[in-house]
């Protein structure tokens, strides 16, 4: 199974949907060894939906550099402004649905994915 997914927002921005309730850094060794985290600079968007659930804390950023996250220059990223974020990982989410079933996610947010929405 899968860890994340990461999908390149552009040039400079990538963003790492997390697949488990697992925090980042059970598995952060593969998250620096993807060649875009491996061969670039920008920032990282990590989306831990399926960790804490559509809450206030679910995104947050974090600059890297050729194989460096530094997660002490990190922030949140106000809820306000992820519906860019929350539409990719959703397409990503519905494209494993075999993940949501014992998932954090209540049955109005499975519903609303498998309908097409976005959570």
């Amino acid at each position: 199974m899968d860890n994340f997914a990461v999908y390149k927002i552009n040039k400079s921005t990538i963003l790492l949907l997390c697949l488990t309730y697992d925090s980042i850094f059970t598995y952060i060794d593969d998250v620096i060894n993807q060649n875009e985290i491996k061969h670039s600079c920008g920032i990282l968007i990590v989306d831990q939906l399926l960790v804490v659930g559509d809450e206030d804390n679910r995104f947050f950023s974090a600059p890297f550099c050729y194989g460096e996250i530094f997660f002490n220059k990190s922030k949140p990223i106000c809820p306000m402004a992820t519906e860019q974020y929350k539409k990719i990982s959703s397409e990503i989410l519905r494209s494993k649905n075999d993940l949501l079933e014992y998932s954090i996610l209540s049955d109005r947010q499975k519903d609303t994915l498998d309908a097409g929405g976005f959570i």
